[in-house]
Parts: C-alpha cells; sequence; structure tokens
C-alpha cells in the first residue's frame, strides 16, 4: 500500500522514492509540495529552521529536518530565503522606526522647529503651521492697535477677522 501524500493526498503512483519520499516522522510527501511548503512557511514565520512537519495538520508536532529536505530545499534556495528574510525585517524595522519628535519649517523664518512646542497653526482650512516668534512679528501692531478687521492667514490670506477666529489672538 502506497501512502498519501500529507500535503495534496495524492498517491505517488509508480514513482515512489522519484518525486516523494517519507520524512523522519513517517509522513510521505511529494518532493514539489514539501519544497512548496518549506518556502511558504519560511517566509510566514520569517526564519530558516524549527519549520514544523507537513504532516501538522493530522496532529505531527515534529520539526522537518535537514535529512527531511536534502536534495529538495537546494542552498540556493535557502540563501534566497535568507536575503528575503533580511529585507523584510529591514523594510519592518523601517516601516516602524521612531521618527523621532515632529518638525516643521516655518514659510516665513525658514528655520526648523518642533510641532509641539514652537508651532502656531493658523484657523485657516489649509491649517498653515508658522513660528511663534513670526505670527507675533505679523500680527503685532494689528492686535496691539485692536484692528481685528483684517486678519489674514500669513500664506493663504483666509479671512480670520471674525469672532469665531478671535480666541486665536
Amino acid at each position: 500500500a502506497s501512502k498519501l501524500c500529507c500535503l495534496c493526498f495524492d498517491t505517488p503512483g509508480s514513482e515512489w522514492g522519484k518525486n516523494m519520499r517519507e520524512l523522519h516522522c513517517e509522513h510521505a510527501i511529494h518532493f514539489e509540495c514539501l519544497k512548496t511548503y518549506w518556502m511558504t512557511q519560511v517566509r510566514s514565520q520569517e526564519k530558516l529552521d524549527e519549520i514544523l512537519c507537513p504532516g501538522g495538520i493530522n496532529g505531527c508536532v515534529r520539526f522537518l529536518t535537514e535529512a527531511d529536505t536534502r536534495g529538495i530545499v537546494t542552498q540556493q534556495d535557502r540563501d534566497t530565503a535568507e536575503r528575503e528574510i533580511g529585507e523584510t525585517q529591514r523594510l519592518i524595522k523601517e516601516i516602524t522606526a521612531d521618527t523621532g519628535t515632529p518638525m516643521f519649517d516655518c514659510p516665513i523664518c525658514a528655520d526648523e522647529y518642533e510641532v509641539d512646542q514652537f508651532c502656531c497653526t493658523m484657523p485657516c482650512p489649509s491649517d498653515h503651521r508658522f513660528c511663534f516668534d513670526c505670527v507675533r512679528e505679523s500680527f503685532a501692531a494689528s492686535i496691539r492697535d485692536r484692528r481685528f478687521n483684517n486678519l489674514k492667514c500669513l500664506l493663504c490670506d483666509f479671512d480670520m477677522s471674525g469672532a469665531e477666529h478671535m480666541p486665536f489672538f
């Protein structure tokens, strides 16, 4: 009686030993099924070793051995997988890296400032940001002389003279 492949459940036919092998845990598998399974597991787990037996769907809890994959998973396959894992980990690190304190460039003085400490966001639809010093200098005369009818965003000229914008000043 020939064994079924533990992944595709197909029989080896008359090709036993040519396209199918028995793993150390006594599960049978086609060469191509084993290679595809190994590559998929390596990519999803991001590791080359401690790959569970494909017979796990039947309750096997053993790991594949080097002898199980010998002649099927080549050194080139392992090298390719290792490069892919490294690239994936590099990209994850790059994406999740702490970018530090949020910064902005004041469009008037062109200096860089921390958003949380030196940022003044205009109540215009575009939420333009400026440093406090530039806003103070730009609006000082109007505020000192109580001329609130001509207050505009320093970048887009949005009218901020309405009563709803007075808390800004």
